[in-house]
């Protein structure tokens, strides 16, 4: 069963495969650099901006039905691919009309797992994908971390309510990588770390 397939407009597909050791995602400008890395099962990311390191090499893992994926067996082979739409919301909040131009990247192990990765002018992102023969699977956990070069300024939300519950309205921190790191208080995403002094 596939988990997860991206939306049908994949224009101007320049699709190329190549084998991974290191498979490097850059921004249509070129100053944002994701780099993954994969050796024996082990999956790395990175990320550069303006060829500064950001995140340092940080491990990625996800495990289904007690099997952590990519599976030590498994080999990477990505295709690269160019995506360049526009986009009109149905309820235009920001912006009329969205400009989605980026690079991908769909890096498949083998294994019935897949990262895609994608890198636009103003950010990064990546997810997982699966094609695994199960009409159902379960999720167990998903290993992701963010392993900062420096002691950036970081902001991020505070819930509001019990555990994880919120109503949206979160206080957000602003502190130090540093400062954060320890406390016993509860944080969810966004995080938004300012990692420049533009």
């Amino acid at each position: 069963m596939q988990l997860a397939i991206l939306r049908g407009a994949l224009l101007l597909a320049v699709s190329s495969c190549v084998s991974a050791a290191d498979i490097v995602t850059r921004s249509p400008d070129g100053t944002i650099e994701l780099a993954v890395s994969h050796a024996r099962g082990s999956l790395r990311y990175s990320l550069s901006i303006d060829s500064q390191k950001v995140v340092l090499p940080t491990s990625l893992s996800l495990t289904i039905d007690g099997t952590r994926y990519p599976t030590a067996a498994s080999e990477a082979n990505a295709t690269q691919l160019k995506v360049d739409e526009v986009l009109h919301p149905v309820v235009p909040t920001i912006r009329k009309v969205i400009h989605d131009l980026a690079n991908e990247s769909l890096i498949e192990f083998g294994d019935g797992s897949a990262l895609r990765v994608r890198v636009a002018d103003d950010g990064a992102a990546f997810r997982w994908e699966t094609t695994l023969e199960a009409d159902r699977v379960r999720v167990d956990a998903e290993q992701f971390g963010v392993r900062y070069a420096q002691d950036y300024l970081t902001f991020y939300p505070r819930p509001n309510g019990d555990k994880y519950f919120s109503h949206q309205e979160n206080e957000f921190v602003r502190e130090r990588i540093s400062r954060a790191a320890g406390k016993e208080d509860l944080a969810c995403v966004p995080l938004l770390s300012k990692v420049s002094n533009k």
